[in-house]
């Protein structure tokens, strides 16, 4: 009888594993009534009609973009089996795929042609970082290339005509998005000269062509709906619509014969278009669900967000992916896991200055609050604060444990009573965005916290809040950048940073590049009194000096005229803090090294630790918590010059944390939602409701099976607020244990049968030979035409590419036998990396873009290009514009500009204009402003310019400077931080601050820039070589050259001194 008793509980404990049967499906593909679709980043096969599904690949990296051959046996797609997405292709029946591609990445199949087999789109045969269209024989290895440029989402009809989109997709997540990158459809027939645009009456989204029978079906925003199924005659009239959704995008779709799949949210449904009726498709997943399990979270450190000292440096409490725990510093002792709950997030902990507890930042109630917890890990946490749904940043705990004061995302400075849980707020809030808030200080006894607020002038001021009185006191002015307050132990000193110290390194702009003045360590340490009578500790003492006697002084703050410097050398400095011997801050050097000073006549700095992240001082003052790298480590606060890290290093070896990844996912999806709702520009939200989103995507929550699905969640949740910038990206993914890197030899080639025959070798800047293509370089030598039949003695002939024998030889010598015409050499080359073979690409084509300018402009024409605007590419700028800033004309080309925020500095250099000119006995004459450019100018943009590339051309326009042209820009104007990472270093970027004209209209956002002279680099054209852009520029500039010559004035004659006279003076006739 007990036999059957336990095969019922056995069976009945299987069932749970197998409920979850509800998974989360992408990417269809259909072919006769067998559907393949990508679910747990795998693929699988079902049946039109549904059910169980079977899964086809099982490999742990993503599958996905599945296509199918013409008769369905096959199915092509996107697999990262080695680490980066390349293209493969299996049975559809099951079987080991395929390898098709090795080109580094972004090789993803599209279509499939009746003859030529893949058609997938790549970035490999553009210089640009843009996509073309390429077919490969998954038979013979044949490639050929689709002769258009930027081309994607090809799919041909029966007659031969191409029907494809220019632009692959838009980074951001918004919807009826209307900007320069809309996808549009257009067709071209390899009889046509070239391709034609076909949807010409709609700004938004045309995508996904489908054709079938007399008319293509796609994907559109039109007509005031969603996403939804749409077709038109191939002669692109007729415009219908085939489904009818508001709420939710269609996502992708899927055609064979009158069968057509799409996807709404995470569900597939079948469209008969022969009936007009629709379905969703009951689709269950026959799986383990191993991404759904418990997991590990081995290397912690990388997920570290936040890390404080006890009072008594005899602890550290860390926060990381989430969970919080404490640890022993450098001694033995038990590794306490203080929070247990992956559907919590605490984005920070510290002590509590009597250590008897832990205050910590936790979503536990739904909303950002400070909660208690129990250092030993006995107990459940507390909630403390509530009521107030704003984003709370981490605070300081007063030193008698009754007050916690933090900052907040919008600014404020928030006293918070930790007895009763209710707040009150210090001071006003800054007036300017900064992306920051302030950083607050607490008095010993105390009664008063010191912090900075940035002004109108954008200045830092210090202000010192009174707890008792409820009193908030300016103490310094507003004329220098004052920071980083820090009351003295003993109650009578306010230390604080300041930049003063404005020495530039630079003497006068009259220098090659027009040197600007920079000023370097800025910072200096100073003081100011808040007893009557306070001793500066750095006075060197005197036989004047008058013993101090031991009245308590009153605390006043009144403290502009008595400000002290502490004799300590200008730097660059942050993070100051003080115990009653000494102080502590940070010094950049070529890293952040951790300085202590004596509070004593004379003392010199004293570099405790070099290469450190930051620091934290315990509440007595004793220790000091220091991170370097993934180094925690507690020192004590005494330490001398190098202090010894391994004595007092924090044991982390063991450290693990569980991860229950559907309570994380749930967690993350809430926090991206909230962070939206705290972070972005428009506390109205667009108008969007907000909370009714949020129900609206909650419920797909439940049936993730993978981190890539939570993203696309999130992504769709935010895509309602119709923002550019506002995107989603995953965080911690399932990787294969395989990651080996491609690499190139800086070329294309082509397959022969002797190996692989180089066409073209990327061309650079002559003037930096260090950055020459592998095979360009001048020991090596090898051009166009010459044949590599070996690479590191293996034979390359019959391999299916190159890229077979680079994988893994990244920055290594390799040795290739190469056949130039009758003779044949072996030749050592250094392999580049796959980015860096991109950036060899692109450097291809500006620097063809430089020399045709030169060329066609007959030299009175400059061209200077900027890739992105961050720090980096000044000096791209610097490099290239300054050596043309004397010609006749100049190109700016933003082209494919993807931003950053660097406009001013670009524009300031513009805007500069010669107002004198010097003559010397010798020589011709020069002008003042140094370097200002005197002559025409034109700003080339396309629909790849964004953010910040097409804000510095709105600004070129705007000022007056010249001509844009090219094609309407991306339109994304609201700008960001980029801060909002979620538990597993995931982001969910929220635009954060908005742009507006003088006229009162909000810049570009959502439609972009329109350029003055509409001028399209067309597919099959520019794919020949021409640039039709560029060659409207130097024709523009020409013909202004021409009938507006902008020449240097020529000097007037030397005077003649007139005796008794003096120099002639006829500009006195002037005034």
């Amino acid at each position: 009888m007990k036999r059957p008793f336990l095969l019922l509980i056995a069976i009945l404990t299987a069932i749970p594993a197998m409920a979850q049967r509800t998974g989360y499906y992408r990417f269809p593909a259909l072919h006769g009534t067998t559907l393949v679709f990508s679910a747990e980043g795998d693929l699988w096969r079902t049946d039109l009609s549904g059910g169980d599904a079977v899964r086809l690949t099982t490999h742990p990296g993503q599958e996905r973009y599945p296509v199918m051959s013409p008769d369905g046996s096959q199915v092509a797609f996107y697999g990262a089996y080695e680490g980066e997405d390349e293209l493969y292709v299996m049975p559809v029946a099951g079987g080991a795929p395929t390898r098709l591609t090795w080109d580094g990445g972004g090789s993803r199949p599209v279509s499939w042609s009746e003859d030529a087999g893949v058609v997938y789109m790549t970035p490999r045969y553009s210089t640009l970082p843009d996509f073309r269209l390429a077919t490969i024989n998954p038979e013979t290895w044949d490639r050929s290339r689709v002769p258009l440029n930027q081309a994607a989402d090809g799919v041909y009809a029966e007659d031969g005509t191409l029907w494809f989109v220019r632009m692959p997709r838009q980074a951001s997540n918004s919807r009826w998005y209307k900007g320069g990158t809309a996808q549009t459809l257009w067709k071209w027939h390899p009889d046509d000269a070239e391709a034609e645009l076909v949807v010409t009456d709609w700004p938004g989204t045309t995508k996904l062509p489908r054709p079938h029978g007399d008319r293509v079906y796609f994907l559109s925003d039109r007509g005031g709906k969603g996403m939804n199924v749409w077709s038109m005659h191939m002669d692109g009239s007729d415009f219908q619509r085939h489904t009818d959704h508001m709420d939710w995008d269609i996502q992708e779709h899927t055609l064979h014969g009158d069968n057509l799949v799409y996807r709404l949210g995470g569900d597939l449904y079948h469209l008969d278009l022969s009936t007009g009726q629709e379905a969703r498709i009951p689709i269950s997943l026959v799986s383990d669900f191993d991404q759904r399990r418990e997991t590990w979270e081995q290397e912690p450190m990388q997920h570290l967000s936040s890390w404080s000292v006890s009072p008594d440096g005899k602890r550290v409490a860390l926060a990381a992916r989430g969970e919080v725990f404490v640890a022993p510093a450098g001694e033995e002792g038990r590794l306490v896991h203080v929070s247990r709950d992956s559907g919590v997030r605490f984005r920070s902990a510290r002590f509590a200055p009597d250590g008897t507890h832990l205050l910590g930042i936790s979503d536990a109630s739904g909303e950002l609050e400070w909660w208690r917890l129990p250092v030993d890990g006995i107990g459940v946490p507390s909630q403390i604060s509530s009521g107030m749904a704003h984003l709370k940043q981490d605070g300081v705990p007063s030193p008698d444990g009754k007050w916690l004061v933090h900052p907040d995302y919008d600014r404020n400075l928030w006293l918070l009573n930790l007895e009763k849980g209710t707040s009150r707020r210090i001071g006003e809030p800054s007036p300017i965005w900064t992306g920051q808030g302030p950083s607050p200080a607490w008095s010993s006894d105390s009664r008063y916290v010191a912090f900075e607020n940035a002004l109108v002038n954008r200045m830092a001021t210090l202000y010192v809040h009174d707890v008792a009185e409820n009193r908030t006191t300016e103490v310094t002015t507003h004329r220098y950048e004052d920071y980083a307050p820090a009351f003295g132990k003993k109650g009578d000193w306010l230390y604080f940073l300041s930049d003063r110290t404005l020495t530039s390194s630079v003497g006068s702009p009259w220098g090659a590049r027009a040197p600007a003045p920079h000023f370097e360590n800025q910072t200096r340490i100073y003081a100011i009194p808040i007893k009557e009578g306070a001793r500066w500790a750095f006075r060197v003492p005197t036989e004047t000096d008058v013993k101090p006697d031991s009245t308590e002084r009153p605390t006043t703050f009144s403290l502009t005229e008595s400000v002290h410097e502490a004799p300590v050398p200008r730097g660059n400095y942050a993070a100051l803090s003080s115990n009653d011997k000494r102080l502590f801050y940070l010094s950049q050097d070529s890293g952040w090294n951790l300085v202590a000073v004596d509070l004593e006549p004379e003392a010199k700095p004293v570099v405790l630790v070099e290469g450190v992240s930051g620091y934290d001082l315990s509440a007595d003052g004793s220790s000091i918590l220091v991170r370097r790298g993934s180094t925690l480590a507690v020192i004590p606060a005494s330490s001398g010059a190098k202090a010894d890290l391994d004595k007092g290093k924090v044991d982390l070896s063991s450290w693990k944390i569980p991860v229950d990844p559907p309570a994380e996912w749930q967690q993350m999806f809430v926090d991206a939602w909230r962070l939206h709702r705290d972070y972005f520009w428009d506390p109205n939200m667009h108008g969007v409701n907000w909370e009714a989103v949020r129900a609206q995507y909650e419920p797909l929550v439940e049936r993730v099976t993978s981190r890539e699905e939570l993203t696309d969640i999130q992504a769709q949740m935010i895509s309602h607020l119709s923002l550019m910038h506002s995107n989603a990206r995953s965080g911690e993914v399932r990787e294969g244990n395989d990651d080996i890197q491609p690499a190139s030899l800086g070329g294309m080639y082509e397959r022969v049968e002797s190996g692989f025959r180089v066409t073209h070798v990327y061309r650079t800047d002559p003037d930096l030979p260090g950055e020459r293509a592998p095979l360009a370089r001048l020991d090596v030598g090898v051009g166009p035409g010459a044949v590599i039949t070996m690479v590191d003695g293996e034979s390359t002939a019959g391999a299916p590419d190159l890229g077979v024998f680079l994988r893994g030889k990244a920055g290594q010598p390799v040795r290739l036998r190469v056949m130039e015409g009758d003779s044949t050499r072996d030749v050592i080359v250094e392999a580049v990396s796959i980015g860096e073979e991109r950036d060899l690409r692109y450097d291809d084509w500006e620097y063809t873009r430089r020399l045709q300018t030169e060329e066609d402009g007959d030299g009175q024409i400059g061209y200077v290009h900027l890739r992105a605007m961050g720090s980096s590419n000044i000096a791209e700028w610097t490099r290239d514009f300054y050596p043309v800033f004397n010609r006749a004309g100049l190109i700016l080309d933003f082209r494919h500009n993807n931003g950053g925020n660097i406009d001013s500095w670009i524009l300031q250099d513009l805007v500069r204009r010669p107002w004198m000119y010097f003559q010397g006995r010798s020589g011709g004459p020069f002008w003042n402003m140094h370097y200002a450019f005197h002559g025409h100018m034109v700003m080339l943009v396309d629909e790849r310019s964004a953010s910040d590339g097409e804000a510095v051309a709105d600004g070129f326009r705007r000022l007056g400077l010249g001509t844009v042209i090219g094609t309407r820009t991306w339109g994304g104007e609201i700008w960001l931080s980029g801060s909002n990472r979620q538990v597993d270093s995931g982001v969910v970027r929220a635009s954060e601050a908005g742009v507006y004209g003088a006229e009162g209209e909000w810049l570009l956002e959502g439609w972009g820039l329109e350029p003055d002279i509409v001028v399209d680099n067309l597919p099959r054209a520019t794919f020949d070589g021409r640039d039709a852009q560029l060659e409207a520029a130097i024709a523009h500039l020409q013909e202004l050259i021409r009938t507006d010559p902008r020449g240097m004035p020529p000097p007037p004659p030397y005077p003649i001194v007139v005796p008794g006279e003096g120099f002639p003076t006829p500009w006195r006739s002037r005034y």
